[in-house]
């Protein structure tokens, strides 16, 4: 259930400064949530924990003297129609020994620090429940005060937990910055100072705006603007798992954008923004930056309904796509598919339409790679984007070769599948958000057919054909050209037996006798 756009069985009422120190002093809005469906949906969520872990929480809260108040994402997702096993609460101070206290008394449960040395932040793990405890931020002696130094207005809301978890007819919300009425009108804005405070906020703002489908303030853009350069003070795992978010949601597209248009993007993937102004040939319309953002965009568009573009091949779509790393790879690959053109544009002095980018899909692979490092990637990730990087540009020229040539011959069709191997599919889903993203005036038509057609016919013989060649006993091992026919070993036996393996694909070789003669035959003519 999402919390329907309606204010009339919310009730508003204002509590005289709830802060009383000059940095914090405010008026602080109560709100009251009536409405029944809203009721249930809460009622519901409460319902879901294990009673004597919330009753525990609050016997030691009482015992301590301490307020437990609901905070934070889960309740902005609660109010939001999302349920979550996690459960974040604030106290006003030692959230470690509390949570350390409540396991005791549980007589279960892992404590687990988190943040910085300093902070006053942990986890308690229950099974598969996740409580997490903070103190007030530095300065702050109400949970009006800690509100104020949240990130967002959206984050910035707290309820009374043990009231909140109680069976009854409405729900107060503590909301000093407005932010359930952002939260219903899908609106991201920042509190005051945050981006300052912690300039990795800068990139939780797309992340935000990108995961909940919310639009950043115009107030918030332009602090976005102003404050872009402090996001390299962030550190490079916090900045690499902040993007990672970002591409794992459905939004990617979005948030590069506006990452571009509020001038973040050249400070933390400078590599990218190295392709603003780059210009193209007049089959793209866009240059080469605003093409590699809209290359992602489609990969998304690709993504959500793969079937629509790629009909003819639902079931291996579907098995390609089952594991997630690939979705993000993706994503990845088309953000950066074309990095490498700036380091490789040369322009035609007589032609000025004609401009060629010789290498660049080995360049960009490289330039992911240096990219991947420094942002401490895991190397099947790197691997994987910078795969599909370098081969991006192949199903392309096997279109050229079929327009020139009329047909493609299987020897090419086998090498293709060789070398693209269980990525052949996500090759050709990144070949067709790059042909969408260009819309230029002299763009061929009927290619989006081209590579449907192409792609069908590729992945249907790498499955039927390669993969049993590949993963099936072989007709020759490298102890046969020892053996038996006599060969001294050295790198030359690669390159035999994966010259034999594409033979035995082809079809041109089925038997043990007509391999060992292949053998000696290649060997004559070396």
């Amino acid at each position: 259930m999402r919390i329907k756009k309606e204010y009339a069985t919310i009730e508003y009422f204002t509590v005289g400064a709830l802060s009383t120190s000059e940095r914090y002093q405010v008026d602080v809005q109560i709100k009251t949530i009536t409405d029944p469906g809203r009721i249930d949906w809460i009622n519901e969520l409460t319902a879901q924990y294990p009673s004597d872990l919330i009753e525990v929480l609050f016997d030691t809260a009482h015992r301590n003297d301490l307020k437990l108040y609901i905070c934070g994402g889960v309740l902005r997702d609660w109010l939001n129609g999302t349920a979550s096993r996690d459960l974040d609460l604030t106290i006003a101070y030692g959230a470690q020994s509390f949570l350390e206290e409540v396991a005791a008394a549980l007589g279960r449960g892992t404590v687990v620090p988190l943040g910085m040395k300093h902070d006053d932040t942990c986890r308690l793990v229950v099974g598969p429940w996740s409580v997490d405890v903070s103190g007030f931020r530095k300065g702050a002696g109400t949970i009006a005060e800690d509100l104020l130094q949240r990130d967002f207005t959206i984050n910035a809301m707290a309820a009374e937990a043990e009231s909140f978890f109680s069976e009854r007819a409405h729900r107060t919300i503590i909301d000093p910055l407005d932010g359930l009425y952002d939260l219903e009108e899908k609106v991201l804005k920042v509190c005051s100072g945050a981006f300052s405070d912690d300039p990795l906020r800068i990139l939780r703002a797309f992340r935000f705006a990108a995961e909940l489908n919310f639009v950043i303030s115009e107030q918030t853009r332009s602090d976005l603007r102003r404050c872009a350069n402090l996001v390299t003070l962030s550190a490079v795992e916090r900045i690499s798992y902040e993007l990672n978010l970002i591409m794992a949601s459905p939004r990617a597209h979005q948030a590069f954008i506006d990452m571009l248009q509020t001038g973040v993007l050249q400070w933390i993937i400078p590599e990218l923004h190295e392709g603003h102004g780059v210009e193209q040939p007049p089959f793209h319309h866009l240059d080469v930056l605003k093409h590699n953002i809209e290359t992602l965009g489609m990969v998304e568009k690709i993504l959500d309904d793969p079937v629509r573009y790629f009909p003819e091949s639902a079931s291996y779509l579907t098995s390609y796509l089952e594991q997630e790393a690939r979705q993000k790879q993706l994503k990845w690959a088309g953000l950066f598919h074309d990095v490498g053109k700036p380091q490789c544009r040369v322009p035609d002095n007589d032609d000025p339409d004609k401009i060629t980018f010789y290498g660049h899909d080995e360049t960009g692979a490289q330039l992911l790679k240096s990219y991947a490092r420094r942002m401490r990637w895991s190397n099947e990730d790197t691997s994987a984007t910078a795969h599909l990087i370098t081969m991006h540009m192949h199903p392309f020229h096997l279109l050229t070769v079929k327009r020139s040539a009329g047909k493609i011959s299987q020897r090419a069709k086998v090498n293709i599948c060789r070398k693209a191997g269980e990525s052949i599919t996500g090759l050709f889903i990144l070949a067709r958000a790059d042909d969408l993203s260009s819309m230029g005036e002299t763009k061929p038509a009927g290619i989006d057919k081209e590579l449907r057609s192409l792609h069908h016919e590729l992945v249907t013989l790498y499955h039927d054909q390669v993969v049993p060649v590949i993963n099936g006993p072989k007709l020759l091992t490298g102890n046969d050209l020892i053996d038996t026919l006599g060969l001294t070993p050295g790198p030359h036996f690669k390159e035999i037996l994966a010259s034999l393996e594409r033979a035995v694909i082809e079809g041109s070789i089925k038997t043990r006798a007509e391999a060992l003669d292949w053998v000696k035959t290649h060997m004559q003519s070396n």
